[in-house]
């Protein structure tokens, strides 16, 4: 009686969220590789050919940058020591309340334009898909259902299928291609669901932090940590040439602090005051969450906040890593294949269940 209840539950979610489940799975497994698909295809974009030159100033490059753009306000600099690495603006153009926020890269050998980063509206577009379905709001609590979904199907799947791991556990992660028909159907759903459970139930748990602000509140406060709130800033329009020296000072202090031991930086510029922030990674870096934060206030030269990643307790590194977990990236390449193959299956699974019920309706 307890087990055909769960089974009745297990069907009903599985009809219900099924293709959604589909569409999130296939978008995640775009996703896994976002990072090696877009270095791959904009290499002539993020890197340069290396040059006997000394790179150009970054105080020089905005000087040209402004008298080529004149109108567009910059909200942040992301630069490396990478030498082969190129630099980008990142701007804003404003139209009444509209805006749109673009990216320049920059040649900083040569100051000249590079081409446009390719792919990244479709990427975003895929993110968009995966974590709302295109409808926003509505589409937000349509994945948020189906995850959730997710969570109890595994459950109900192993509370049906207890009995057959009792007697014959190893059995039971197996299956035969001999096998035809519905016992094929039910042998392979069950003995895939078995491999794939654990990778399921990591990505469901890590990603539920994006559709509900009370999981994502309740997961912080059991983990201790507390959650910091999205400022959004201002951009600033670069119009004073005392406005460039200072962020060419700022960023000579930022360099001079972290001795160039970096890969990675993107300084984000203030609108009003003098107080500088820089996210960094180092040069040993694992994966793209790892970041520093060094603030610093350009009118008295001094250093506000110096915020090492790898100094933070465990805890706080791994709320921070989440995005990197929920991809499998925080793991290295291994981790991201798992959850590659993971995401590519989970379609195979609803596929089956669907067939299972269709053929028990026919009988």
């Amino acid at each position: 009686m307890f087990r055909k209840a769960f089974r009745k539950i297990h069907l009903i979610l599985g009809l219900i969220s099924g293709l959604i489940l589909i569409v999130i799975a296939g978008s995640g497994a775009v996703l896994s590789f976002e990072k090696e698909i877009m270095n791959s295809i904009n290499k002539d974009i993020y890197t340069v050919p290396l040059s006997n030159k000394e790179k150009i100033p970054i105080i020089k490059l905005l000087e040209g940058f402004k008298k080529k753009k004149p109108n567009l306000e910059i909200r942040a600099i992301s630069f490396s020591n990478i030498k082969s690495s190129s630099l980008y603006f990142k701007t804003i153009k404003r139209d009444g309340d509209k805006k749109q926020v673009s990216k320049y890269y920059i040649n900083p050998y040569t100051g000249e334009f590079l081409a446009q980063e390719k792919r990244e509206d479709f990427f975003r577009t895929v993110e968009r898909l995966h974590r709302t379905l295109l409808f926003n709001d509505i589409g937000k609590h349509l994945v948020g259902f189906s995850v959730l979904s997710l969570l109890i199907l595994t459950f109900s799947g192993v509370v049906m299928s207890f009995p057959r791991l009792k007697k014959r556990f190893f059995k039971s992660l197996t299956f035969s291609f001999k096998s035809k028909g519905q016992h094929f159907l039910k042998s392979s759903h069950s003995s895939f669901a078995m491999w794939l459970m654990p990778f399921y139930l990591f990505a469901a748990l890590s990603g539920l932090n994006w559709s509900y602000s009370w999981y994502s509140n309740a997961f912080y406060k059991i983990m201790g940590v507390e959650k910091v709130q999205r400022i959004t800033n201002k951009s600033i329009k670069l119009q004073k040439n005392s406005k460039l020296d200072e962020v060419g000072r700022a960023i000579a202090i930022f360099e001079s602090e972290v001795r160039n031991k970096y890969i990675y930086s993107l300084v984000k510029l203030p609108a009003n005051g003098t107080v500088y922030s820089f996210i960094y990674l180092d040069e040993n870096a694992k994966h793209r969450r790892e970041r520093n934060k060094l603030v610093l206030d350009i009118k008295t030269k001094k250093i506000l906040k110096h915020e090492r990643f790898e100094k933070k307790p465990l805890n706080e590194q791994i709320m921070i890593s989440m995005l990197t977990l929920h991809t499998g990236e925080y793991f290295g390449i291994f981790g991201q294949v798992i959850l590659f193959i993971s995401s590519l299956l989970l379609p195979f699974l609803v596929i089956t269940g669907f067939l299972i019920y269709a053929r028990k309706k026919r009988k």
